[in-house]
């Protein structure tokens, strides 16, 4: 009778597993470059690969993940940089820059479904040579605004905004903000649905300082007029402070967290309305909780480390869900037989180390205080490999959030989802302890096609999978 328990809990999961997870047939690729998902279609799946002399599109078929055909996109220039690509209905947008003659010229291509080249635009040109990054570009929640940012100097700052229905530029504008320090001050850019842009500055920082500590929020129309609000929060010092916007109730969010010198030791949340002063509120880490977080058992606990804020996700009711991930990198150098190398040595190789640790999920009430908070233990450490197999992936749906991640950093590894609703109560469950290949998923490249179906990929001897992840 025992054995028979034992057989039949072995083919429920096994059952499960086989459900969950499905893979593609593997296509030739190049691991050190760019690889993403574009996104799922009527009848197939598309996939960007950036080689060392071309860019390509493989088209997998939705319902067997077979390969069906891999398309070269000749025409781009082969100095192109990719910089995003913004997946819609029935179509897909490739944004790049490239620098000619002393220029940074960005450019959109749209494609339909099959990959065919239906408009190619100009999009900006920046009369300097810049490196931009994805960073720098933001698009909206319904996929039809950009926002495109280059600083200029210390009070100059380049705005493009742009409509991503036919890549017409809506405005480029050089503003002027005397008051600001672009490169110290900036934390973070919005643009919203109605093609709104934010930018988000925190002032007077610094020690000496702290008693006219402010948040500075700047929001520029599709006109390019702007408007300044100014949120003082004396005598605090803001770690990780993000952006998102509540569409559905027209407002603003922000959050992160409280810090001092050595850690962090409170939440933050702020709401900027319409015709309406901001408000913020600030809540305390309790002990409990950060002996909880970082499992030190010494008598005094004051504070939690290296927390990086992934993600804000609003909420119905006003509210916001953040999640937040324990991150520390450590870059080094070193000399002969893996010895740290000094000031008088010279340096034959460098060397990094990754450690992604706990998340941290935590819900405010529209009134900034807290509804719940989770944690999920994780533990995942890897050398030189950028973290391309840490961190998560995560799938929302409306009843509750999964994140999907790699138990260790090896090939093979156990994969577990965490789960939490939307009361805040948790689930951890076993996914898979053994896929029978060589297999590493790299979660942080997953792509959420529908409420319960997300891809993600591994590549493996220069060959890249899919990887489908469906819930029955």
């Amino acid at each position: 009778m025992k054995y028979l328990f034992i057989f039949f809990c072995l083919t429920i999961f096994n059952h499960l597993y086989a459900q969950i997870f499905s893979f593609s047939e593997p296509v030739d690729v190049s691991k050190d470059l760019q690889h993403k998902i574009i996104g799922k279609f009527d009848n197939h799946l598309l996939v960007y690969s950036q080689q060392r002399s071309k860019n390509v599109i493989h088209t997998f078929s939705n319902d067997s993940l077979k390969w069906v055909k891999t398309t070269e996109l000749d025409f781009l220039k082969n100095n192109i940089n990719p910089l995003m690509i913004v997946n819609k209905k029935n179509n897909w947008l490739l944004l790049t820059y490239f620098i000619e003659k002393g220029k940074t010229i960005v450019e959109g291509y749209e494609f339909d479904e099959n990959c065919n080249l239906s408009t190619q635009k100009t999009i900006a040109i920046f009369d300097n040579r810049y490196n931009l990054l994805p960073e720098q570009l933001q698009v909206s929640d319904n996929k039809q605004n950009l926002l495109i940012y280059q600083i200029k100097s210390e009070n100059e700052i380049e705005i493009i905004n742009c409509n991503l229905n036919n890549l017409d530029k809506i405005y480029q504008k050089t503003f002027y903000w005397k008051s600001i320090n672009l490169y110290e001050e900036l934390c973070g850019l919005k643009i919203d649905n109605q093609s709104n842009s934010y930018f988000i500055f925190e002032q007077n920082k610094q020690k000496r300082k702290l008693a006219k500590h402010r948040l500075v929020l700047y929001q520029i129309d599709s006109l390019a007029s702007e408007k300044a609000i100014v949120l003082a929060i004396p005598n605090t010092s803001l770690q990780q402070l993000k952006l998102c916007v509540d569409e559905k109730n027209k407002q603003l969010l922000a959050a992160g967290f409280i810090a001092n010198d050595v850690g962090t030791n409170a939440f933050f949340y702020a709401r900027f309305v319409p015709n309406n002063s901001p408000f913020y509120n600030i809540v305390n880490m309790d002990e409990t909780f950060i002996r909880s977080f970082t499992g030190l058992e010494k008598k005094k606990v004051k504070r939690v480390y290296n927390l990086v804020v992934k993600e804000l996700i609003p909420r119905q009711d006003g509210g916001l869900i953040m999640i937040s991930e324990e991150i520390a990198i450590k870059n080094y150098e070193m000399i002969l037989n893996g010895t740290p190398a000094t000031a008088n040595t010279q340096v034959l190789s460098s060397q990094a180390d990754y450690f992604y640790g706990n998340l941290l999920v935590n819900a405010f009430y529209p009134t900034g205080d807290i509804h719940w908070k989770q944690i999920f233990y994780k533990n995942q450490d890897s050398e030189n490999d950028k973290g391309r197999y840490s961190s998560f992936f995560m799938l929302k749906t409306p009843a509750s959030i999964r994140f999907l991640c790699n138990s260790e950093i090896a090939l093979n590894p156990p994969i577990y989802e965490f789960q939490i609703n939307a009361l805040g109560e948790p689930k951890k469950q076993l996914l898979t302890n053994d896929f029978e290949r060589d297999c590493q998923i790299e979660f942080t490249e997953g792509l959420q096609t529908t409420s319960n179906e997300g891809f993600s990929f591994f590549i493996r001897a220069n060959k890249l999978r899919l990887v489908r992840i469906l819930y029955p």
